[in-house]
């Protein structure tokens, strides 16, 4: 009980330290200022739109590595209507994510940085509706980023402005019929304007069976949603399904004229038979004032499904249900999943087929299974291919899922051609089981929509590149578009002796001498950027070096006390002195670095000092760094470690700058620890001179071996019991891993392995 009540000790006060690094330090302890590195831009950063219609903002980010976004939105909710926060692909490795419509809030965290996004990527795609005319900005707010080392920070960002045409719509809008086909209607009306004084009233009539089937009932009576405060009274006539809404004068203290019309009556129906498409079924007129409204929408939502039925459906990555077509645009791509919806109780097995995604349309990649999905750790068998235009699969699962909803398998597209366009991605010879019985279950297809990129933004790159033992440069391109995806930009690098190459980030060898070095980066629409360099590389020796062992010393007395705690008779201590030359024309944080951690580490702290790997070394001068490090090995080992030199300011221009040299040392043969036998850990153990011989023989040769093994004890010691132990470990490995040819013979070795064995491990038990 103690031991558990110190873990759940343990595991609070981890939990409270995360936290308190998660939210309080980056909020209070920490300053928010503004970076210029981080961008975020909303895109279309304008749009023209008519009333009642809906359209989407995509908030993209360029960052670096982040661990946590937060962000909300102002905008004239009397204008419009946030309808859905669609979270980008990032959002899958979050740790935590939350989205709420009511204050346009996304956010998520991530707590493994080997998982947190970074370079250009989307965070969100906001779905909106237009209420009504008149020109508003979508402008971000309370909006920061925390970078990788907790800090928070508010981004570079831009507003969009949304310019809206005037006229009026009206939709009337149908749940999707449930399985016992009752339904609602719920009529909606766009931009009115409620400081007009002509208003009056607004009148509307329905004809429910346009096509004379009888498939729809009124089963109740209308219900006015609109603010009591609005209108002097309402008249409805069931006979003629009509309705009358007298509003009130615009000079009534109690007329709201921001008042935004939307919902005007709710109509509760019942569908005899499901309507598959019911605008020709349902048919009806509506007026504002002396206004007749003429742009008129018969739909479902579609936000709910025809049924409750099982089915498959191939979906942007994050959508909660089928859609029949998305939006995407040239130069950008979208993560889609293939995802089971309605599958409770189907508990199934085995997955196969292909989906079709026309190779001429589009490329596609990172095809595979979702480590975060239900079906990652069930796969006993898999099979993903990417042949040509189809992707392939075949899945078996060890075990049946019985969840609701879940994804099968996540495949990223992107468009190949800048022109409008609509091509459909397919599910082919879909086939699921349970059990290795097949299940009949309903598909659904998508159609995207590829959307012809106008007007294009040119990247920018700057390079950065590391020298490695005087010689060895290794670069890395910064690279900036603000409308493109920089996964998808091209580089073309001249070294600068001939070579070349389009790597993302390559490495190089050079003779030592002055280059000059060039990058290029393409679009996919050939807008570029160049950025060349002047590189320079001479043979630099910086370093001069002595290993003290401090085990000599233990026996001064002024050195034994403050050493104690670095060396003992299981390990050994060395100190390390560096004289580092600093031959550069610029100041250089120099770090001194070990390599092996399995076989020695660096001491960070000791009576001696605190053992520093970070020294400040002025242009053209040298100082010493003093490193301690310690070993338990008990054999002898090779130390090795890099140094590296930050120029503390770029020494070329901006676009071309060196971000470190590093050497790289190694010191060979070690010597290991030597345990010491000056005080016994055991008590005396008499087992006198033994002798073991097997006869054994060897696999696939019968040939027969003698092996003689003699154990000498001679005191009592850890050494003995070492060696005792090292013969019996010896034995019996080797009995396992050789056949004794007389199968008499070997079950007495096995037996008298197994008593000797038990002797010895009981006679140590008993101390």
């Amino acid at each position: 009980m103690v031991i558990k009540n110190k873990i759940k000790l343990k595991f609070s006060i981890c939990l409270i330290t995360l936290l308190f690094m998660l939210f309080i330090i980056p909020n209070s302890c920490m300053a928010i200022t503004p970076n210029t590195d981080y961008k975020m831009s909303l895109e279309p950063n304008s749009k023209t739109i008519g009333v009642g219609d809906s359209f989407d903002i995509v908030l993209w980010g360029n960052t670096p590595k982040v661990s946590a976004i937060q962000s909300k939105f102002n905008y004239d909710t009397s204008m419009l209507e946030l309808t859905n926060i669609e979270l980008g692909s990032i959002s899958d490795s979050a740790s935590s994510k939350r989205t709420d419509l009511s204050s346009s809030l996304i956010t998520m965290l991530w707590f493994d940085p080997s998982t947190a996004p970074e370079g250009y990527y989307k965070i969100a795609t906001l779905s909106f509706k237009v209420l009504k005319g008149g020109n508003t900005t979508i402008i971000p707010r309370s909006y920061e980023f925390s970078d990788n080392r907790g800090v928070s920070v508010i981004p570079v960002i831009n507003s969009a402005n949304i310019m809206v045409s005037g006229g009026m719509k009206a939709e009337l809008i149908l749940n999707k019929p449930k399985p016992n086909v009752d339904n609602s209607a719920v009529l909606k009306i766009y931009g009115i304007d409620a400081s007009d004084p002509n208003l009056k009233n607004i009148t509307g009539s329905f004809n429910f069976n346009a096509d004379n089937n009888n498939n729809v009932e009124l089963i109740g009576n209308y219900n006015i949603k609109v603010a009591n405060s609005q209108y002097n009274y309402y008249m409805i006539d069931t006979s003629k399904n009509s309705f009358v809404i007298s509003l009130k004068d615009v000079l009534d203290e109690n007329y709201d004229k921001s008042y935004t019309f939307n919902e005007i009556i709710e109509i509760p129906l019942k569908l005899n038979n499901i309507v598959e498409d019911p605008k020709n079924t349902i048919l009806y007129n509506v007026s504002v004032g002396d206004r007749t409204i003429l742009d008129k929408k018969v739909f479902y939502d579609s936000s709910t499904i025809l049924d409750n039925k099982p089915y498959f459906a191939i979906v942007p990555a994050g959508s909660s249900t089928a859609v029949s077509s998305t939006d995407l645009k040239f130069c950008t791509y979208e993560k889609f999943r293939l995802k089971a919806f309605n599958m409770k109780d189907n508990n199934l097995t085995k997955f196969s087929g292909y989906i079709f995604v026309d190779e001429d349309k589009f490329s596609a990649d990172q095809f595979k299974i979702s480590q975060f999905s239900t079906v990652y750790d069930k796969v006993n068998y898999s099979e993903l291919e990417i042949n040509e235009s189809y992707l392939k699969y075949n899945l078996t699962l060890s075990k049946g899922i019985e969840e609701e909803s879940y994804t099968v398998l996540e495949f990223r597209i992107t468009p190949s051609n800048n022109q409008d366009s609509s091509y459909p991605l397919i599910l082919g010879n879909f086939s699921v089981e349970n059990n290795d019985t097949k299940v009949n279950v309903d598909t659904k297809d998508i159609t995207v929509n590829i959307l012809e990129k106008e007007e294009n933004m040119p990247p920018s790159i700057s390079i950065g590149y590391a020298i490695s033992d005087n010689n060895y440069v290794s670069f890395l391109p910064f690279m900036i578009d603000s409308d493109d995806d920089t996964e998808d930009l091209e580089l073309e690098w001249k070294f600068g002796d001939g070579d070349d190459s389009t790597m993302d980030e390559p490495s190089h060898k050079y003779d030592y001498g002055q280059y000059s070095v060039s990058c290029t980066v393409n679009d996919k629409l050939d807008a570029t950027d160049s950025v060349r360099g002047h590189l320079i590389l001479k043979e630099y020796n910086i370093l001069n070096y002595t290993f003290e062992n401090l085990r000599a010393n233990l026996t001064n007395s002024n050195n034994s006390n403050n050493l104690n705690n670095v060396n003992s008779a299981n390990n050994i201590t060395y100190k390390a002195t560096f004289e580092l030359h600093n031959p550069l024309s610029a100041d250089v944080s120099a770090y001194a670095t070990f390599k092996n951690p399995k076989g020695y580490k660096l001491i960070e702290n000791s009576t001696t000092g605190k053992s520093l790997n970070k020294i400040i070394i002025p242009a053209n001068e040298k100082r010493n760094l003093t490193m301690l490090i310690t070993s338990s090995s008990k054999k002898p080992f090779d130390v090795k470690w890099d140094v590296k030199y930050y120029p503390s300011s770029k020494t070329q221009d901006d676009d071309f700058y060196i971000q470190y040299y590093e050497w790289n040392f190694v010191e060979k043969s070690f010597e290991g620890v030597i345990t010491s036998i000056n005080s016994p850990k055991y008590k005396d153990i008499t087992l006198g001179n033994q002798e073991m011989t097997f006869k054994v023989n060897r696999v696939p040769e019968i040939k027969e071996y003698e092996i003689t093994k003699k154990i000498e004890v001679i005191s009592p010691n850890s050494v003995v019991l070492y060696l005792i132990l090292t013969v019996i470990s010896f034995t019996m490995g080797l009995s396992f891993a050789i056949v004794v040819k007389n199968p008499r013979n070997r079950r007495i070795l096995l037996y008298r392995l197994r008593n000797n064995f038990r002797k010895i491990y009981d006679h140590i038990r008993g101390y």
